[in-house]
């Protein structure tokens, strides 16, 4: 995107399109789940946010029951999770306060 070429602060730049140099220097906010309005929380199975997820198993892993763990460490605060997910309102967000240091 040329957003990268013609930002005058800097404040945003290039980076590799691989999943290391993303998952390093990405860091948009944190999903969190809310375990009263999620479906997998609530005894049935979903899991349409890991499947949303562009790093499933890494930045959002399922339990057994299907209930959406979030790897802080991992999540780059994308978004998919939330557009995926049918609950209203959805059962999970970004939180923009919550970062990884990257």
């Amino acid at each position: 995107m040329r957003c990268t070429e013609v930002c005058p602060t800097g404040a945003l730049r290039s980076i590799p399109k691989e999943k290391s140099a993303i998952m390093r220097f990405v860091s948009m906010g944190l999903a969190v789940v809310d375990e009263a309005l999620c479906i997998s929380f609530l005894g049935r199975m979903c899991g349409l946010c890991r499947d949303a997820c562009p790093y499933p198993g890494d930045a959002i892993k399922l339990t057994s029951w299907a209930r959406p763990i979030i790897v802080e460490q991992r999540c780059v605060g994308c978004g998919l999770c939330v557009e995926i997910c049918p609950q209203q309102p959805t059962a999970i967000r970004i939180d923009t306060t919550e970062r990884r240091v990257v």
